[in-house]
């Protein structure tokens, strides 16, 4: 038995009709619909909306019910992917960003001395900000670098922050890791978590955002066993931060600064570029258009209210997966990512969307009058 076979079972409880009369009703055999409610047999769509038709389940049972389908058809971890990868798409659409407002930006003492070593979130969040502010007040800057993880926002938003109070951009290059085989991880969607965050980086900051990965098996909360495992590196300052971001060691002495940036550049060396930067969308194959665009605009989130998206694109093609959004910077950008599970993540995402055009197909077939799905079996 499944989730789903219960729920069908316990509709058919509900409603009081016995199988007998369900098949009679319905049209569908009844051994198929009896291997059905007892997880024996995965129907075809068709059955399973007639099954409710039958019942007369309520539009919110409807809704379950194909959730809990799509669920055991593709597995309950990429069906979160998929969920994961539309919503996040959306919220790109609407100009998701690390925004932060200027009351939350903590006043750094840029001028005099700083202490060595900070304790509390608070007193890390401050040293950030302290340390981006000296940063961006100076002439020639080279860059930054950083592996914080993708769920620690202050960076981001300070840096939003900055660009804009100074009016300039430093390039920061993000180092993150990709675990190897992640449908195996406990988390099977924490490579897509650094690309939503990855995406949500280049879309405000624009190109001067590098972000680069590489692989391994241990992942953010493995870190918890390493000291101090995550830096910000700048042209003066070396942060290093535990791992719950709440403690901080700042350094400051010219050498070792420079040992560090050194280090930086041949790590750089050794990892992959997340992004492939001015690609062409023709490149790919269109299948995500945004609103307006033709009579067969595809919806972003099928069974979600409808929602399209309107200012991303998204392609794919035989190199990798290609992401354009306008007005990112200077008027819009384009990117590809090539990465092999970010890209099976995305394939397997569009045939999910297949399907779910086929069910709404079939769901607006069967409420028209006359209109009898095409059963086999």
């Amino acid at each position: 038995m499944s989730e789903f076979s219960d729920f069908c079972n316990m509709l058919r409880e509900e409603s009081g009709m016995t199988i007998y009369h369900i098949a009679k009703v319905s049209g569908i055999e009844r051994t198929a619909l009896n291997r059905m409610l007892n997880g024996r047999r995965f129907p075809k769509y068709e059955d399973v909306d007639l099954f409710c038709e039958v019942l007369r389940a309520s539009e919110k049972e409807k809704e379950h019910i194909r959730k809990l389908y799509l669920m055991e058809k593709v597995g309950k971890s990429r069906y979160e992917n998929y969920r994961y990868i539309q919503d996040f798409l959306y919220e790109l659409d609407q100009g998701e960003s690390y925004a932060m407002p200027p009351e939350q930006i903590l006043p750094g003492n840029t001028d005099g001395d700083r202490k060595p070593f900070v304790n509390g979130r608070k007193g890390v969040k401050n040293l950030i900000c302290n340390i981006l502010e000296q940063e961006y007040r100076q002439q020639g800057i080279v860059g930054m670098y950083t592996n914080f993880p993708v769920y620690e926002d202050t960076l981001p938003a300070a840096v939003g922050f900055y660009e804009k109070k100074y009016k300039k951009e430093v390039p920061l290059c993000h180092f993150h890791i990709l675990n190897v085989n992640p449908e195996k991880y406990y988390d099977s969607g924490c490579n897509l978590k650094v690309l939503h965050s990855a995406l949500k980086w280049i879309f405000s900051k624009g190109r001067s955002y590098i972000p680069y990965y590489t692989y391994s098996q241990m992942m953010l909360n493995d870190l918890e066993l390493q000291f101090m495992p995550y830096y910000l590196i700048t042209d003066c300052t070396v942060l290093l931060v535990s791992d719950n971001f709440q403690q901080g060691i700042l350094l400051e002495e010219p050498d070792m600064v420079l040992f560090y940036q050194k280090r930086m550049l041949a790590i750089r060396q050794q990892m992959h570029r997340l992004f492939q930067m001015d690609v062409e969308m023709d490149t790919g194959k269109k299948v995500f258009p945004k609103e307006g665009e033709g009579e067969n605009d595809r919806i972003c989130t099928p069974g979600d209210s409808g929602r399209k998206l309107q200012h991303i694109d998204v392609g794919l093609c035989e190199k990798g997966v290609i992401l354009s959004r306008e007005g990112a910077m200077d008027g819009g950008l384009t990117v590809m990512v090539t990465e092999s599970s970010l890209c099976k993540s995305f394939h397997d995402y569009f045939s999910y969307l297949n399907e779910m055009a086929d069910i709404e197909e079939v769901r607006k077939c069967g409420s028209k009058k006359g209109c009898t799905p095409d059963r086999t079996y």
